[in-house]
C-alpha cells in the first residue's frame, strides 16, 4: 500500500476515536473534559496538516520525478521543497538529471562525428543490426557495390544481397575477393 493511502487510514482511525471520546466526553457533561477533547481534536488535525505536508508533499515531488526519468526527460529539474532530507534527494535527483542529459548530448555529439567520418571515408562501410540486416551503407560502398538508392537495401537481410552483390563483383574491373559464410 501505498504511503499515501497508509495516512490515510491514519488519518481515519486517529479522528475515530477521538469522535468517540468527544461523543463520551459530551454525553458526561463534563465541560472542561469535552473543551480538552476538542482542543485534542484541532491539535490532531493541525499535526496532521502539517505531517501531510513535511512527508506525504515531499514524495509526491519525488514520485513526479522518477516519472520524468521513465519517459527520459532530461531536461526537466525538481524544485526543493524546504525540508532538509527531502531536498537532498531532490539535490542528487537534479544531479543525476543533469549529468544524464550531458551524456547523452556527448553520446549524440559522438555519433554525428562518427557518422560524418563514416560518409566522408574512400573506404566501403556497410553496417549491420544483430539481425544482420542493412542499417546504412556509406557512399563509397554504393558507389563499390553500384547502388544507386539506398531505400532499395536498407532493412533488407544481408543475406538476401550477397547473390546481387556477387554479380555486381564479377562485373567490376577490380578483383574482389571475399569468402561469405
Amino acid at each position: 500500500m501505498r504511503i499515501k493511502g497508509l495516512f490515510w487510514i491514519l488519518t481515519a482511525l486517529l479522528l475515530s476515536v477521538l469522535a468517540i471520546i468527544t461523543y463520551h466526553a459530551f454525553y458526561t457533561e463534563s465541560v472542561s473534559l469535552f473543551f480538552l477533547v476538542e482542543g485534542l481534536v484541532l491539535l490532531t488535525v493541525l499535526y496532521l496538516s502539517v505531517f501531510y505536508r513535511r512527508i506525504i508533499k515531499p514524495l509526491h515531488i519525488i514520485g513526479n520525478g522518477m516519472e520524468l526519468l521513465k519517459e527520459q526527460d532530461f531536461s526537466s529539474r525538481l524544485s526543493r521543497v524546504g525540508q532538509k532530507e527531502a531536498d537532498r534527494i531532490v539535490d542528487i535527483f537534479n544531479k543525476m538529471m543533469e549529468q544524464l542529459k550531458n551524456e547523452r548530448l556527448h553520446l549524440r555529439e559522438q555519433n554525428h562525428f562518427l557518422d560524418l567520418l563514416i560518409n566522408a571515408s574512400p573506404m566501403g562501410v556497410i553496417m549491420l543490426n544483430l539481425d544482420k540486416e542493412v542499417l546504412s551503407v556509406n557512399p563509397a560502398a554504393r558507389k563499390m557495390l553500384g547502388i544507386s538508392s539506398l531505400p532499395d537495401i536498407v532493412g533488407k537481410r544481408l543475406s538476401e544481397l550477397i547473390h546481387l552483390w556477387r554479380q555486381s563483383w564479377s562485373r567490376s574491373p577490380c578483383m574482389i575477393r571475399r569468402q561469405f559464410a
